[in-house]
């Protein structure tokens, strides 16, 4: 199992009325490798090379390549789109992941941000960095 995949695979249950709660989120590049601390395009060539990822661009956070597991495609409304990946390492260029770690939903044109998730996200991201360490100590 890959860092990644960890929280690709953790369900999250967010108070806001949007998704749905049962599920793991769906993370764009720069929030995945903000998450497991590691090199951006390190992290999205073993995504792309271990075949496990479906990619799509996001309308919700301007456009933006969104991934995850392609083993949850029954339960995700989004179609993939064919060159995610490809899109994601333009994204990790003109968004370089020193300066944008995340992308919030429904901003408009203001839609990266410095951290990974949105402070009402915080629970949450308090989850994935412990099922990081869980794992991490395990492998």
């Amino acid at each position: 199992m890959f860092d990644w995949q960890v929280i690709m695979s953790h369900a999250f249950s967010h108070k806001a009325a949007y998704g749905n709660r049962n599920r793991p989120r769906r993370m764009s590049i720069h929030t995945i490798a903000s998450v497991v601390g590691r090199d951006p395009l390190d992290v999205l060539k073993e995504m792309e090379k271990s075949d496990l990822c479906l990619g799509y661009c996001c309308p919700d956070v301007g456009g933006a390549p969104i991934f995850y597991l392609k083993e949850l495609r029954g339960i995700m409304t989004d179609t993939p789109t064919q060159n995610a990946f490809n899109l994601a390492r333009d994204w990790i260029i003109k968004y370089p992941i020193d300066k944008v770690k995340g992308f919030k939903r429904h901003a408009g044109a203001n839609f990266a941000m410095s951290t990974p998730f949105d402070t009402e996200d915080g629970d949450y991201e308090k989850e994935l960095q412990q099922k990081l360490a869980e794992f991490r100590q395990n492998v």
